[in-house]
């Protein structure tokens, strides 16, 4: 596979494309890349460009862009948000990863009523979006999921409001399976999971997602961590939706 690259504005001019600091080092370094050799440049926001090294100095390469890569079925038709309440130590950063992979459009971190995570900590929001770029680079996609800062999750609940599917997995008794939610209905456009603390979503939490429509799932006879949850329900809702079909 060819190597990608996230670009920015200001790496472009005209024709030309130019990598330094960690990309030079990457592209010159780590993979090798002679005038001559082809790559890929993507935006992040649904364009990607085929390019040729055109010189490879001491701290930057220069390539000449030769077209728009054409285009590939990556990105899911369903935009789907996740609601992730803070993790402890380092899940969130395993989460962003994994879900980037499968194809999420947007994280929402969550402070709730067991969170035990500072949502404050310096430096893990831009860690967040660092890893979600690496991870879209990684995986071919052409998009960079969006991934918020820490709000509350009544916040969170109004911010999703407009998605057309809403659900939280929940262990207790009282929720149905993804398949019997979803039904036969698979037109929705835009949806969105909640997922709890280590400790879980309090009695109070759940009711009041249930009070604003957010359907409460199960996901099997087995508790989850939250950052499987994570993973799994993504995963899963996008399975439903035909997502993670071989791109047409």
């Amino acid at each position: 596979m060819r190597p990608r690259f996230l670009i920015t504005p200001d790496q472009i001019a005209g024709d030309r494309v130019t990598l330094r600091g960690e990309q030079f080092v990457h592209a010159a370094r780590s993979r090798r890349l002679r005038v001559g050799d082809t790559l890929f440049v993507f935006d992040g926001a649904g364009s990607e460009w085929e390019a040729r090294v055109e010189r490879v100095g001491e701290d930057r390469l220069e390539a000449i862009v030769l077209g728009a890569s054409p285009p590939r079925r990556v990105e899911p038709r369903l935009q789907l948000t996740l609601v992730q309440a803070l993790p402890k130590g380092e899940r969130m950063d395993w989460i962003v990863q994994k879900t980037t992979e499968l194809g999420l459009a947007r994280l929402i971190p969550a402070v709730t009523e067991r969170t035990v995570a500072r949502p404050a900590e310096a430096g893990r929001l831009a860690r967040w979006r660092r890893l979600a770029q690496e991870a879209a680079q990684q995986c071919g996609r052409t998009v960079v999921p969006e991934i918020r800062p820490p709000i509350s999750l009544a916040a969170a609940v109004e911010l999703v409001a407009d998605c057309d599917l809403r659900l939280f997995p929940h262990e207790e008794a009282g929720g149905a399976s993804l398949k019997t939610v979803l039904g036969d209905d698979r037109r929705a456009r835009a949806a969105a999971c909640f997922v709890g603390p280590e400790g879980g979503f309090s009695a109070g939490e759940v009711r009041d997602l249930e009070s604003a429509g957010v359907r409460r799932v199960h996901l099997g006879p087995r508790v989850l961590r939250t950052d499987t949850t994570a993973v799994v329900i993504v995963a899963l809702v996008l399975h439903e939706f035909g997502e993670l079909e071989a791109s047409e």
